[in-house]
This record gives C-alpha cells, sequence and structure tokens, in this order.
C-alpha cells in the first residue's frame, strides 16, 4: 500500500473511533494539477474522489502534513460537509483535539513544512499598447481567444498578445 492509500486508511480509522460518518471514497490520488490547493474533494451521488497536491508525496515533507490534508478532504466526504461550514468544523475540531491534527479552511505552505508552493507559469500574457500593463491568464477564455475585444481597466487601450 502507497504513502497516500496509508494517509487515507488511517485517517478512516480515525474518523470511525470518533464516530465521524465519512462517505465512500471511490479514489485517492495525487494530482500535478491541483498546484494552488493541497487537495480536492469532489463528491457524486456514487461517492468521493479525492485528489492530493504531488507535494506532500515527496521524501521532505513530513507525515502529519499529509495526514492533515487527507483528514480535510475526506471529511468533505460527510454527510452535510461538502462545505466549510459548521458541521465540518465540528468535525474537523473534533480530530483536531482527539489526535492533535491541525485541519482548518486553509493553510499556509509554512505549516506544511514547505517554504512556497511553485507558482505555474501563465500560458497568456497580453500588453496594453496605450499604459503597458501585462495581463496573464492560465486558461483560455473569450478575453485569450480576442483579446482587441477588450479594453484596459486602467486606461482604455486595446491590448495585444505577448
Amino acid at each position: 500500500m502507497d504513502k497516500l492509500h496509508k494517509a487515507l486508511d488511517k485517517c478512516m480509522k480515525q474518523c470511525d473511533k470518533l464516530k465521524i460518518p465519512y462517505g465512500r471514497v471511490l479514489w485517492i490520488e495525487p494530482s500535478k494539477r491541483v498546484t494552488k490547493q493541497w487537495g480536492c474533494c469532489r463528491v457524486s451521488n456514487f461517492g468521493s474522489m479525492i485528489t492530493v497536491n504531488k507535494r506532500l508525496l515527496e521524501p521532505d515533507i513530513s507525515e502529519d502534513a499529509l495526514i492533515n490534508t487527507v483528514m480535510h478532504e475526506l471529511l468533505h466526504t460527510c454527510p452535510g460537509c461538502a462545505n466549510h461550514g459548521a458541521k465540518w468544523k465540528r468535525y474537523a475540531s473534533m480530530v483536531n483535539k482527539a489526535y492533535g491534527c491541525n485541519i482548518k479552511r486553509c493553510t499556509a505552505p509554512s505549516e506544511k513544512g514547505i517554504d512556497e508552493l511553485p507558482r505555474p507559469v501563465a500560458k497568456y500574457r497580453f500588453m496594453c499598447q496605450k499604459c503597458g500593463t501585462v495581463v496573464s491568464r492560465q486558461r483560455a477564455s473569450s478575453f485569450t481567444k480576442n483579446p482587441s475585444g477588450y479594453v484596459c481597466g486602467k486606461c482604455g487601450g486595446k491590448f495585444i498578445a505577448l
């Protein structure tokens, strides 16, 4: 069993001891696409799919950083816990108190023992022809397909692709 599945198994056992009713996890896997967050839980009628930032599986990262993230996402599988509402916070507090975890809505890289997450390089860059303002976009959109159809919010100039 790999590191990620061991972490999930540990989190499920801890929830069982606290009688926290987590949902069915269809799969859990590392993701190289998850770059701006530590993890993601997608809940469907059939079960939940959890992805975790692959950075948390590297040897220099503590097991606690991975466990806290997996537990955070596992708590989202609980009925009524798709968001960070009162029920999710109550379960997180129970786990934190019982196991000394640090589960909360947002966690800084330094709390995971990481200097900083690398920022993805923008795929699209544009410059205002009038004032020189540079705008970056990671994903294709109406703006990236037709930048000349938009005006700069600072000066009203037109954009060109870089």
